[in-house]
């Protein structure tokens, strides 16, 4: 399904000798796979992916989202409410379905109960913005690397095995996703700081995919680097829920980019970057094919 929904796009690029990498692809065909996982219907995909868009962007050192960035955000959960409730009626082979039917045990005070819908719209919220907004990113941070490291780029277009590993080397050099926000459960001392209970705690997973205590030569991009420890998806309990599905829609893009044009070239005077809440890459990535 991922790659009928990449080729698609792709295919619709084929004949143009230039095009927006990102505005004409990587933007738009994320939000098509997670959202038909979760059983959004296909009419109503784009207007998700607009609303996700406002509530990431900031203004230009603004930490708050806008006025239009607030309304969004009301406007998803309510849409994904609605969505519950038409699952609740009318359930499919769907990830909201499947949320409309399990059970949580909640302790012995309320025992085994089923999500409310205020619940699983908040699910649906989380899963529709992380699934296609980081992916948009790693796409358009990968275009402009390979043009940048054409050393690299042969190796994929060389060896398609290799392209599994360049996924999580564009990923770790140029993070999508910057930082999280944590809460310390107790208190605990980390580099000789005490952090006490409770505490929010800003974990910077871009600046520790460049750590050289755990990646040689960290500021290297190198496709064929071996990951001691992948980072940028979280680790342990914490790890990402959809860090699999990220990596395969990343690997099938990588792969029918380099079948279709293992030659282009990125106008960076161009290229435009999102002022985002916490993710980092471009808007823009013109390209020329060819030749």
């Amino acid at each position: 399904m991922i790659r009928e929904v990449i080729s698609g796009f792709l295919d619709c690029l084929n004949d143009r000798e230039q095009f927006d990498i990102v505005a004409d692809f990587s933007a738009p065909f994320p939000i098509q796979v997670i959202s038909g996982m979760l059983g959004v219907p296909e009419a109503d995909r784009e207007q998700l992916r607009h609303w996700f868009d406002l509530v990431l962007h900031r203004e230009e050192g603004e930490h708050s989202p806008p006025p239009e960035g607030i309304a969004a955000y009301a406007s998803l959960h309510a849409y994904f409410h609605d969505l519950a409730q038409e699952k609740r009626r009318h359930p499919a082979d769907d990830m909201m379905s499947r949320l409309v039917e399990v059970s949580i045990d909640r302790g012995e005070a309320e025992g085994a109960t089923q999500l409310s819908d205020k619940e699983i719209s908040s699910f649906g919220v989380l899963l529709g913005g992380a699934g296609s907004e980081t992916v948009t990113k790693a796409i358009g941070n990968g275009a402009v690397l390979f043009h940048r490291n054409p050393g690299e780029w042969d190796k994929v277009v060389d060896d398609p095995e290799v392209i599994s590993k360049a996924v999580d080397e564009v990923i770790r050099y140029w993070a999508p996703s910057q930082y999280v926000g944590r809460f310390t459960t107790e208190e605990t001392t980390y580099a000789g700081q005490a952090i006490p209970a409770n505490a929010p705690v800003l974990i910077l997973t871009g600046a520790a995919c460049r750590d050289d205590r755990a990646f040689e030569d960290a500021d290297r991009f190198d496709v064929t680097r071996p990951q001691p420890v992948t980072i940028h998806f979280g680790h342990g309990i914490h790890a990402c829920l959809g860090a699999a599905l990220a990596r395969l829609e990343s690997r099938i893009a990588f792969e029918e980019i380099a079948r279709r044009w293992p030659r282009y070239h990125v106008d960076e005077a161009n290229c435009r970057r999102v002022t985002a809440a916490n993710v980092s890459g471009y808007s823009n990535v013109p390209v020329s094919v060819g030749g």
